[in-house]
């Protein structure tokens, strides 16, 4: 508060002294933590108040304060740490109830409240219009507290209908964690962001005028904003290092996948070893597709690692090491392959390609082409490249989970009549610098086992 009386000052150009005096009766706030309230109350006297309108009481007991409607309201209502304190939602509806109409409320809220609290987003729309979502830098209140959080604008006494929704994903504000403290940074969105708002503009990756109504599952700006274009040299060095990652589990990994030596010798240019890629793809047509179209999506076994025997089968968790393999057993429930492993939690939107039949735990998807879909085995490390990128959409409030890896919508190559270009995609995986690695181990294997 007492930045925005300076800010006041600054944008108003009247002296100090008249807008303390205009705020002394018409700013108000409740506090219901002691020491919290007479630091508020003592520093807005210190600094020209006068006579403070924020109270130490509990706002809900006191509902009758303030003794008349206002035209905003600012909060940072505590969040819940068990069932029985008092939910987020309760907060805001009390904001509400002390709004005039059409008046304006905004509140930092715990991200659940974006996804899990459906009932009540039905409610809030019914009379109020929510006119922006945005979720905040993940270290933005350490190192005292660990929240995914947002911030939610609402108009009151207005129903929501069917308006879009400014909705934006805050990952940089100019500041960064460090030593247990937040130092500035570059890179800060919030300018840009604002911007976006007021003029209505949508940025890839970044904000999205979202449809968002009575019937939205979630609020989660996650699960609006568009993927960006991807033909620049940051998704390719990724994309590299992906089949890279994947080479590397058979070089440390293949004996385990195959019972006889394997046989044959591996040509290798100074590639595979090269920071810079071959693959462009400034003239590909992109467009978009969604995973369920293309793939059955099912959840791994419930069978712990405990309870299986030792064994060379490969055992798929929710890690990003290893082609998530975490151990080697003898499951009682194989999964097929060639399919790609999601983890749905733990190291989220880690994806792998499977080659060899494995086991995946309750926690990680299988993604298998459908029946008639022709997706050959390559193109299968591109889309699940692909599904990695989708990392930033989720937290630990949000889970990538069966419903929404098949809702997803992959930015991909395409064919003249937008379909997903599978043939295209192989091929661009084909000139990945260790490609030549999976090649060679793919088909020693088989000769192996013929």
């Amino acid at each position: 508060m007492i930045g925005a009386l300076n800010y006041v000052v600054k944008k108003s150009n009247l002296p100090y002294e008249e807008v303390v005096d205009r705020i002394k009766n018409n700013l108000f706030g409740i506090e219901s933590e002691p020491a919290t309230a007479a630091l508020c109350i003592t520093n807005m006297i210190l600094r020209g108040d006068g006579k403070s309108g924020i109270i130490k009481a509990d706002c809900f007991e006191k509902d009758e304060y303030p003794n008349r409607e206002v035209d905003f309201v600012l909060m940072n209502p505590p969040f819940p740490h068990k069932k029985t304190d008092t939910p987020a939602t309760d907060f805001i509806d009390r904001g509400l109830k002390s709004l005039k109409k059409r008046g304006i409320l905004a509140s930092i809220v715990p991200y659940s409240l974006l996804v899990n609290t459906s009932e009540w987003h039905k409610k809030i729309l019914k009379n109020n219009t929510l006119h922006f979502v945005t979720t905040l830098p993940p270290d933005l209140f350490n190192p005292y507290a660990a929240y995914n959080t947002a911030v939610l604008m609402i108009e009151k006494g207005v129903p929501h209908g069917t308006k879009k929704v400014f909705v934006s994903k805050i990952s940089n504000d100019g500041y960064k964690l460090k030593k247990n403290s937040r130092v500035k940074q570059s890179g800060s969105q919030l300018e840009i962001i604002r911007d976006a708002f007021q003029d209505k503009r949508e940025i890839p990756e970044v904000c999205k005028l979202a449809l968002i109504d009575s019937e939205s599952l979630e609020w989660s700006p996650e699960a609006y904003i568009d993927n960006a274009p991807h033909s620049d040299e940051s998704f390719i060095h990724g994309f590299e290092e992906s089949i890279h990652k994947q080479a590397a589990f058979y070089i440390s990994a293949g004996t385990k996948l195959t019972s006889r030596p394997i046989k044959g010798t591996l040509q290798l240019s100074a590639n595979v070893f090269s920071p810079q890629s071959s693959i462009s793809l400034q003239k590909v047509r992109m467009g978009e597709f969604k995973v369920e179209d293309y793939f059955d999506v099912v959840l791994g076994g419930k069978d712990e690692i405990e309870d299986l025997e030792e064994g060379n089968f490969p055992i798929v968790s929710t890690s990003e090491f290893m082609n998530g393999v975490t151990t080697w057993k003898k499951p009682r429930k194989i999964y097929d392959a060639p399919s790609i492993t999601v983890a749905t939690d733990g190291s989220t939107c880690s994806s792998f390609v499977q080659e060899f039949p494995f086991y995946a735990f309750y926690k990680v998807a299988i993604l298998s082409p459908k029946a008639g879909k022709d997706v050959p085995v390559d193109a299968l490390y591109y889309v699940a490249y692909l599904l990695k990128r989708e990392r930033w959409r989720y937290v630990y409030a949000r889970k990538f989970g069966k419903y929404r890896i098949n809702q997803t919508k992959l930015y991909s190559p395409v064919d003249a009549k937008g379909n997903p270009d599978f043939e295209l995609m192989a091929k661009i995986v084909q000139q990945a610098n260790a490609f030549p690695v999976i090649k060679f181990f793919r088909e020693c294997v088989l000769n192996n086992n013929k």
